[in-house]
């Protein structure tokens, strides 16, 4: 995609947006907000299954899951803080 059709793109959304309805931008608010504590509740599910994997882990003993786990564990965890502290700074 050439700039020029990006950058007329750009526009054409932010004249929209800008010239939305004022019904039409709360419900997309509202839509937008109910679909980041979507991603919330799911990065927190993941991190509680990884948890789980871990725990069921111990009796296993597989050394693949012991290696990498606990790196995975700590990556969604980062991201799932990252996520929250974006989310409470706006």
């Amino acid at each position: 995609m050439n700039l020029g059709v990006l950058l007329a793109w750009c526009l054409f959304l932010f004249i929209n947006i800008l010239f939305m309805d004022p019904k039409q931008r709360l419900a997309l608010m509202d839509k937008i907000i109910r679909e980041l504590d979507d991603l919330k509740n799911s990065q927190t599910s993941i991190l509680k299954k990884i948890a789980q994997i871990e725990a069921d882990n111990i009796n296993l003993e597989a050394g693949i899951l012991s290696d990498g786990l606990p790196d995975l564990h700590e990556e969604v965890d980062h991201g799932l803080q990252k996520f929250q502290s974006y989310m409470n700074s706006s």
